[in-house]
């Protein structure tokens, strides 16, 4: 197993468990607000600000660019904005 992102063995087993649990823990933890994001924003929102991934972690993880999880969480926040403000 490589290490990336200077994490040991035992840190990349606890990513890889957390990516496989990711549907059933999001599931718990959607407020209606996220609901109506995409399933893509709404996974780099909890890896982000629930589980404190850096955005090469959390591309790494949905096998994504660093840069397109920048943009997936630009645009999802834009979109929470909106909506809050509009309620």
């Amino acid at each position: 197993m490589s290490r990336s992102f200077g994490a040991s063995r035992r840190d990349l087993y606890v990513k890889i468990v957390l990516m496989a649990a990711l549907p059933e823990i999001l599931a718990g933890v959607r407020l209606g607000l996220i609901r109506g994001l995409s399933r893509d924003q709404q996974q780099v929102l909890t890896l982000r600000y629930v589980f404190d991934f850096t955005n090469g972690e959390a591309a790494a993880i949905l096998g994504k660019t660093e840069n397109a999880v920048k943009q997936l969480q630009h645009r999802a926040i834009g979109s929470l904005q909106q909506r809050l403000v509009h309620a």
